[in-house]
């Protein structure tokens, strides 16, 4: 398939999945979202983790507000990122930058709302350094039940994923989504990642 016929597909499963997205009552989320954390946290994903590199939602997205206070209440290490641009051989590309969250502290307190999410407050918190066993919950708009993510188009995740296959810690990257989120295919680029595991209402696919 080629480039330009690629990325129309891709733009046209993120508008039916917008649309479905938008369709979603608040009850519909919130049970959803509990549900699908519930999975998450149940799995050995999350028990033999010492880092969750978890994310603050934007409107529409999957409410992991469970998984990250339950991250803290167990000690576990809980990491927020900010959108960040990089440079490698003279070439940008979006990526992630995670910080560490202080447990003595609410989480309100440590994030802040810049111009399309939330993200930490970085003069505030420490970067994270990976070590042990990490878990990063990635968020998406649409995921197949192989593992495979199609996210919003600007490869921060794409970015942070191919960084991270360069630490000398272990990792595991589990999208977690709303049911309607799982379709049966995605146009899939070489470059892209598959998820270790997909978490969703009533369904998790490791």
């Amino acid at each position: 398939m080629c480039y330009t016929l690629l990325m129309e597909t891709k733009n046209e499963v993120r508008r039916k999945i917008k649309l479905t997205l938008n369709a979603m009552s608040s009850e519909e989320r919130e049970r959803e979202s509990l549900e699908a954390c519930r999975a998450f946290l149940l799995s050995d994903f999350y028990k033999n983790a010492n880092c969750i590199l978890s994310y603050i939602p934007l409107k529409k997205e999957l409410d992991v507000s469970l998984v990250n206070q339950t991250a803290l209440e167990d000690k576990k290490i809980l990491c927020f990122p900010k959108c960040v641009t990089e440079n490698v051989n003279k070439k940008e590309f979006n990526s992630l930058c995670f910080y560490t969250m202080n447990p003595s502290q609410s989480l309100e307190s440590q994030i802040e709302k810049n111009t399309l999410c939330f993200e930490p407050k970085i003069e505030k918190l420490n970067p994270f350094v990976p070590w042990g066993k990490v878990c990063i919950l990635v968020p998406g708009l649409a995921f197949t039940k192989e593992g495979c993510r199609l996210g919003r188009g600007k490869g921060y995740y794409d970015g942070f994923l191919l960084k991270a296959e360069t630490w000398d810690c272990n990792f595991d990257a589990c999208g977690i989504c709303f049911s309607s989120q799982v379709v049966e295919s995605l146009p899939v680029e070489d470059h892209d990642r598959r998820m270790d595991a997909i978490f969703a209402s009533q369904r998790s696919r490791p």
